[in-house]
Order: structure tokens, then sequence, then C-alpha cells
């Protein structure tokens, strides 16, 4: 899909070239080229510089420097980008949001991570917090139905 399809899609202004291709999402740390992927936590503002996804849903006014061996970087902008992509979800794949294996999410050691669990990116788990077997903790997992934003 066009990148400018995307952008139309989600509602989001466009910095870059529109006939990009996208064939996936991913998220900032395994993202390849030709795939999107997503920032809205300061903490990974870091990764905008060596990520080698072709373009990624970031805020108005975040600067999208990059190390000079990179490709440039072409910018979905948005005001509130996890607003921009929960209200589209179902426009990109549920599964594709969820890819990465359990090493993206972020746990405390006291943590206890059951067997066949996912821990996804940008997942945080606490200290003492117990995740059951075979549990997959995935961003985007929102239950919307009863919020007016959920259009």
């Amino acid at each position: 899909m066009k990148l400018s399809d995307v952008a139309q899609k989600l509602g989001c202004r466009l910095e870059g070239p529109p006939e990009l291709e996208i064939r996936g999402v991913a998220g900032i740390e395994h993202a390849e080229a030709g795939q999107i992927t997503f920032l809205a936590n300061r903490r990974y503002f870091p990764l905008l510089k060596t990520t080698r996804a072709s373009a990624v849903l970031v805020e108005e006014g975040i600067a999208l420097n990059r190390e000079a061996s990179l490709p440039a970087l072409a910018a979905l902008r948005s005001g509130n980008p996890y607003l921009a992509l929960l209200r589209r979800s179902s426009f990109l794949s549920v599964a594709a949001l969820c890819a990465g294996d359990s090493s993206d999410g972020d746990h405390r050691e006291s943590a206890r991570i059951g067997e066949g669990a996912h821990v996804g990116p940008y997942c945080y788990v606490e200290e003492d917090v117990e995740i059951g077997r075979n549990a997959v903790l995935a961003q985007f997992r929102y239950d919307l139905s009863r919020s007016e934003d959920w259009r």
C-alpha cells in the first residue's frame, strides 16, 4: 500500500514520498525497509536515529534526526499518534501490531513471565507481577467500545 494511502486512512499529515510502498508494521527496533513503525513514548526517541523502518507515525513537532548512513525516514504526523492508530487499528492488522518477540517488551527482574507468554513492544511489566502462561500483552489492545472517540 502506498504511504499516501496509509496517511489518509490514519488521518495523518505526510512528510515524505507519497508513492513509498508500505508492506507492514513493526516495532521501532525491529522494523525493516518497507515497514512503518510507531513512536509516542519519549523513552524510544533515540531509536529514531537508527530504525530501519521506512516511515514512522509520530507526534507533530518531533525532529527526525538520522544517522548519515541511513535513508531518510518518512513521517506520518498526528497530534495524538496513539489515537490515530487506535481509531484505525482494523485497517492495520492486529497481528502486525503485535509483531515481535517477548524480548521487545520490558519487565522488572522480579516479574514472573509464564511459559509461552508474549510481552510485546512498548509493554512494561512492573515489580512482582505475574503474567500467566500463554498470555499476550500487546500494544493497542484497548477496549474503546464505550469511548466517544471510537467512531
